[in-house]
């Protein structure tokens, strides 16, 4: 019995072991999937970030180049089983450590990767890491590309890089951690910028040491991001930002002939290479909450009332509906009854007389606007505002432009009862709820100095390398059936706002250019009153536009002085030129 029990055991091991010995076999010769995975565990592939493109002004200017910089990395599975090496990050990085667990355990962080902790890192960490080599396992310093500044000049339109952690920004080509752009032209153009990733493969033994380079035949080399050319003039947003650096607004400079954008600028603005580490949360928390938002585009995202600056966009919006001629007349006594309030002209002792479309203009008289608000169908008016840009975006080529608002009839009728004459004499002259931005004005400037061609404002020319060069599209324009009588008549009332004594801006008269303008003044329940000046010269053959917003600047003939320095200095600057250097022409 015991005899038979011992065999049967018998039997059974020899079969286990034979069972066994047979898997092994198996794992170790034939499964030729196992051991295609078994060799990949022992290749590290290494990718190589390209040079990003670089980015220069209209004249060939290097404002943007790239330099190499030592950034800080860690594997995250070696470093997290290292005490060490995570007592040396927090601390000497400044990092929260359950930021950075949170982080580093996340689904979209490889742990078998690179991660990247800090942008170009000082000497003195450097050394440290050096020093203490083979004790820090799992931390690396790795030599890659980073931005250099030339000039610091413009951040709210060349915007900066950032490292690409949201859903919406990973793809195929772009991994957790990348550096993309992320405001500005460094956004809108970061697929031109960036260029593409190369990679090598070495192998490594168990100690992560390199064996040898593994399959060198298939590496890809990485290509360099391809260069941007924009249509800013360096030369003269250096100095329109001397003139406005104790100021606050935006003043935009734009080629009334094309669309393209020579200066933009947003006061106060913030220190170009801000962004080029990352910030600590004090830092963050220092310029996100500034009350004078340094971090905001005013141009493009600033919401304000145009003031008086609006008043030719009523002109015509009257006369689409056949309210007013230019020979019409109306007596200003100093403002208007309208219901059972006397709203006031700007003029209030004793008004501006007998008034005409032309003189309506130029000594922006705002009786003469009260009395098209008894007469217009706001949403007419509403209708006419939207064709000339306002209510929606322009389309430049910037991220969070906002659109305005242009309010209509059921807007009212939501919110007030009663008559709508009193708001619409608001509406008429720049006040009240209608709300634009300083590029919509500038480019409603440059369809009057066009007679109605509207363009796209861009800030892109080219990009690409010399002799293969793509060119912005600037043939997209609209063409607005704009009666020519009336605007000939705005432009007159216009060249007479700065050239006739009397008019609203003639301390700005030049004597090196003619430019047509009009003063505006937003009022600002906040504070001191905001000043508008947009303009367009030469007056005979217009080639810019030239909009100043000046934040509590109380009255746009302030404004206006500084509208023409700019014209003054674009005057002399283009009469230095050879003159193949004049203009960007498509080939």
């Amino acid at each position: 019995m015991n005899s038979s029990r011992v065999k049967l055991f018998f039997w059974f091991a020899a079969a286990a072991f034979i069972i066994i010995l047979i898997r092994v076999l198996y794992l170790q010769y034939f499964d030729e999937e196992l051991k295609r995975r078994s060799e990949l565990n022992m290749v590290r592939t290494n990718i190589v970030e390209p040079s990003r493109g670089r980015i220069f002004d209209r004249k060939g200017v290097l404002l943007i180049d790239n330099q190499y910089a030592y950034n800080f990395y860690i594997i995250p599975e070696q470093f997290l089983k290292n005490p060490r090496s995570m007592d040396f990050v927090f601390d000497n990085l400044k990092i929260e450590k359950d930021t950075l667990l949170a982080e580093l355990n996340s689904p979209e962080v490889h742990k078998d990767r690179f991660y990247r902790l800090m942008r170009d890192i000082d000497f003195s960490l450097f050394s440290s890491v050096m020093e203490k080599g083979k004790e820090l396992r799992g931390i690396y310093i790795k030599k890659e590309w980073t931005r250099k500044f030339e000039v610091n000049s413009a951040p709210h339109l060349l915007g900066y890089l950032g490292e690409a952690k949201n859903h919406e920004e990973l793809t195929e080509e772009i991994s957790y951690g990348d550096l993309v752009g992320k405001k500005g032209l460094e956004y809108v153009y970061d697929k031109i910028l960036r260029g593409e990733k190369g990679f090598t493969q070495e192998i490594k033994d168990v100690k992560g040491k390199k064996v040898s380079d593994y399959k060198k035949e298939e590496w890809k080399e990485a290509v360099r991001g391809s260069d941007i050319y924009l249509t800013i003039d360096l030369e003269l947003q250096m100095h329109i930002e001397e003139l406005f650096k104790k100021k606050s607004g935006s003043v935009i400079v734009q080629d009334c002939r094309n669309g393209e954008i020579l200066a933009m600028l947003s006061k106060p603005d913030y220190p170009i290479d801000l962004f080029n580490k990352k910030l600590s949360k004090e830092e963050w928390k220092k310029w996100s909450e500034d009350p004078s938002e340094p971090l905001y585009n005013k141009a493009i995202m600033g919401l304000y009332p145009p003031g008086s600056v609006i008043k030719m966009a009523t002109i015509i919006a009257a006369t689409d509906q056949n309210i007013k001629t230019p020979g019409d007349k109306v007596n200003c006594p100093g403002g208007m009854q309208i219901g059972n309030r006397f709203i006031r002209c700007w003029n209030r002792d004793g008004g501006h007389g007998l008034v005409d479309m032309l003189s309506a203009i130029y000594m922006s008289c705002d009786t003469y606007f009260y009395d098209i608000a008894i007469r217009i169908n706001l949403d007419k008016w509403k209708s006419s505002l939207e064709r000339l840009g306002f209510g929606e975006k322009t389309g430049i080529d910037l991220r969070y432009e906002r659109g305005g608002l242009v309010p209509d009839i059921q807007y009212y009728k939501k919110r007030i009862k009663g008559d709508l004459d009193g708001r619409s004499a608001n509406l008429m002259i720049g006040q009240g709820e209608l709300l634009v931005t300083p590029l919509q004005i500038a480019n409603y400037t440059s369809i009057i100095a066009n007679s109605g061609i509207r363009h796209i404002p861009h800030l892109l020319h080219k990009y690409g390398e010399e002799g293969s060069f793509s060119y912005y599209d600037s043939t997209c324009t609209d063409t607005l059936q704009l009666n020519k009588k009336i605007l000939s008549v705005i432009k007159k009332g216009m060249f007479h706002v700065v050239n006739t004594p009397g008019g609203t801006a003639f301390r700005s008269k030049s004597y090196l250019i003619e430019f047509a303008g009009k003063t505006g003044t937003a009022q600002n329940p906040h504070g001191d009153d905001h000043a508008w000046f947009t303009s367009f010269g030469p007056f005979e053959n217009p080639e810019i536009t030239v909009t100043v917003f000046e934040e509590f600047g109380q009255h746009g003939s302030g404004a206006g002085l500084i509208a023409k320095d700019i014209y003054e200095f674009w005057y002399n600057s283009k009469n230095k030129k050879a003159p193949a250097e004049e203009g960007l022409e498509n080939p």
